[in-house]
């Protein structure tokens, strides 16, 4: 009898041990990456945020602030490069591209960023708009009657080229 149950609770530990979760993202290779918070990773890319879904709107950064009049309040695909972050936090990085720059922030702070992507290349789904120097929103041109100089991109999903 005593057999019996020593077998069953070994035969119970090992099926709830083969169901365990691993914490992480999985490649589709199916390697784990335990130690990231990327929701996605394949070999040509790291997915941060929420899934990427497939939009029309797809820009460099340089051509997005060209035409930010014209889709104002729309949601888009901005390409550019990480040229520094936020220091030891992730909290926002700066994106460049065609000498123009955007600080990209995630709409929910308790969402995972990279931790250390400068100098790669980043695609983001998001709202581009205009801001005064303190990061306020500010429409097309200020008080001054000049073309707005600073940028922001409220991000719900970045994806990090490998």
């Amino acid at each position: 009898m005593r057999f019996f149950i020593f077998s069953l609770f070994l035969f119970l530990a090992a099926s709830v041990a083969s169901y365990a979760q691993v914490a992480g993202a999985v490649s589709e290779a199916g390697d784990v990456y335990s130690d990231s918070q990327a929701i996605m990773i394949t070999e040509e890319f790291e997915l941060y945020g929420e899934p990427m879904p497939d939009v029309e709107e797809k820009f460099r950064l340089g051509a997005a602030i060209g035409q930010l009049q014209n889709y104002m309040g729309a949601e888009m695909q901005i390409s550019g490069k990480v040229t520094r972050m936020c220091g030891d936090e992730s909290c926002y990085f700066i994106m460049q591209d065609a000498g123009r720059e955007a600080k990209v922030m995630l709409i929910d702070p308790g969402a995972p960023m990279p931790k250390d992507i400068s100098g790669r290349e980043v695609t983001v789904l998001g709202q581009l708009e205009a801001t005064d120097a303190e990061g306020n929103p500010q429409m097309e041109s200020g008080d001054d009657g000049q073309a707005p100089k600073h940028y922001r991109i409220l991000t719900r999903s970045v994806r990090v080229m490998r």
